[in-house]
């Protein structure tokens, strides 16, 4: 399941989909909806209750440590250090599984060769952390 617009669907994630958000900010909200397989109120709740301000993003001090609580994910020293999303999604893609992608000032979602995000491949991001889902 892929969180969209408020709903959970079968559809991928576009960059034209995610502009339908319920707030914003709420990249932390979407990756955790997407990495867990939960619906978007349901990581919104967790969230909001781990101290997420409406509008506000969250910092990995925060977010880190809700997501090991409730996803079984480690991370990947190798995968952290490829320098940009574009030479990253090529090496996810090959390896295929489930990833959380952090970059500056944003979190994301890769699963299984398409990101679940308004990024794309294409983009020379810079890569901060990898985590693999398990």
């Amino acid at each position: 399941m892929v969180y969209t617009s408020g709903v959970t669907t079968e559809a991928d994630m576009t960059p034209e989909t995610y502009c339908n958000h319920q707030d914003s900010n709420d990249c932390v909200v979407r990756a955790l909806a997407n990495a867990a397989g939960m619906t978007y109120a349901d990581a919104f709740k967790l969230c909001e209750a781990a101290g997420r301000k409406r509008g506000r993003g969250m910092k990995r001090n925060i977010w880190l440590p809700l997501f090991e609580q409730h996803i079984k994910m480690k991370k990947s020293e190798y995968l952290s250090s490829y320098g940009s999303v574009k030479s990253l999604s090529k090496k996810m893609t090959e390896r295929g599984g489930v990833y959380v992608v952090q970059i500056r000032r944003h979190l994301a979602v890769f699963n299984n060769g398409q990101w679940l995000d308004w990024l794309d491949d294409g983009r020379m991001h810079r890569v901060i952390a990898v985590w693999k889902v398990a």
